[in-house]
């Protein structure tokens, strides 16, 4: 997939551009193209997002919690859109904010030490202010035991 830039020419002569979505594909007559998505009249910061979104890059999610800056919006076709191996993420995502603003990743860090005492001072493969904020977590977005939440609840988070 790649982002193309359309000319349109408007009734007063004037010219304005805008941005598609482009998926290039095979057939028994070459090669084709087909529009995925009209991005329209878009900044170079929302295009490049776009686009390693599309090749499916790692790219940055930004905060959720903005004090500065005012959300942008944008009018999606919901006729043109689809879902595919969908995982959870919102919940667990407002979680993790949650407990960032809270300061409880702090409090976990010094309250919880690394070493486990019944084991004679030997290191835990998992630190526990980590497993204190994943069964927060866990916790928060699907209230459970704790046989529920080694056994099910990390496999569908983790797509096993």
């Amino acid at each position: 997939m790649y982002l193309r830039r359309i000319n349109h020419k408007q009734t007063d002569g004037n010219r304005r551009f805008y941005w598609a979505l482009v998926e290039s594909y095979r057939t028994e007559r070459g090669p084709r193209q087909r529009v995925v998505a009209y991005i329209g009249e878009s900044d170079e910061a929302v295009r490049l997002g776009i686009k390693q979104a599309a090749e499916g890059k790692d790219y940055y999610q930004g905060r959720l919690f903005k004090d500065e800056e005012e959300p942008e919006w944008v009018e999606v076709d919901i006729r043109k859109v689809r879902t595919e191996n969908s995982l959870r993420f919102g919940d667990i995502f407002l979680a993790e904010e949650l407990i960032k603003r809270l300061q409880l990743d702090k409090l976990f860090e010094e309250l919880l030490d690394r070493t486990d005492e019944s084991s004679s001072g030997r290191k835990a493969e998992i630190p526990y202010n980590i497993l204190a904020e994943l069964l927060v977590i866990s916790r928060f977005c699907e209230p459970s035991s704790e046989l529920y939440i080694a056994e099910e609840f990390i496999k569908l988070q983790c797509g096993m």
